[in-house]
């Protein structure tokens, strides 16, 4: 155990200081990297219902432009936030978009039929954004809790507190340039694991058969 707690508070800022002085040239060249690498990926290649986001704050963009090439043969899902939880609207690429909560674009529902709550699981995999993240997969994230009241129902950490399910959690990616990943973060109760992180120069396996934090570039 690390003696020295983390200011997440600090990290936070430090973290999206950093991703901030990023020019557009090196946030185009390495979230076409990591899309690619998600390509490479078989439990990428299998998934047909697929969740991802709409990236701002220079984030890692793997929708628009070459970042989404990975996503054509998938359905897709955004995130649209709604009474402080998120439910995912099916979106195709190129439908219009909408400013939501804390100025990120979402999909319109109209008549879509949303997933929320349990039925997440029908998702195959969810590709979550970050700030950072460590080598055990735990995942720093802007603080709000939307991730975390969303993945509650599989954590076994809440078991006693949270509705539980037997029903299939989707597998969780999270993106990330590869300054991102730092030596520890705490993981408190309501916090969960990342079974991948992809990042612009491999890949991070955290959980699941042979994982135990591999990380393996992709050719």
């Amino acid at each position: 155990m690390q003696d020295d707690p983390v200011d997440k508070k600090f990290l936070r800022r430090k973290l999206r200081a950093e991703r901030q002085a990023l020019s557009d040239a090196w946030v185009q060249q390495w979230s076409q990297a990591i899309s690619q690498r998600l390509q490479s990926m078989w439990v990428v290649a299998s998934a047909s219902r697929v969740a991802a986001y709409m990236a701002m704050d220079r984030e890692v963009d793997v929708v628009t432009g070459e970042g989404g090439a990975w996503l054509a043969d998938k359905k897709l899902y955004l995130p649209k936030v709604m009474e402080r939880q998120m439910v995912f609207v099916p979106y195709q690429r190129g439908e219009p978009l909408q400013q939501g909560a804390y100025g990120i674009l979402e999909p319109q529902i109209g008549d879509k039929k949303c997933l929320s709550g349990l039925d997440i699981g029908h998702l195959d995999l969810l590709v979550v954004p970050l700030v950072g993240f460590d080598g055990t997969g735990t995942r720093l994230g802007y603080g709000g809790g939307y991730f975390d009241r969303l993945l509650a129902p599989w954590n076994p950490s809440l078991a006693g507190e949270m509705v539980e399910t037997n029903a299939a959690r989707p597998l969780l990616i999270g993106v990330a340039y590869s300054f991102q990943e730092v030596a520890f973060l705490p993981r408190e109760k309501h916090d969960f694991c990342l079974d991948y992180v992809v990042t612009e120069k491999g890949i991070h396996h955290f959980s699941g058969p042979s994982s135990g934090n591999q990380r393996f570039p992709v050719q």
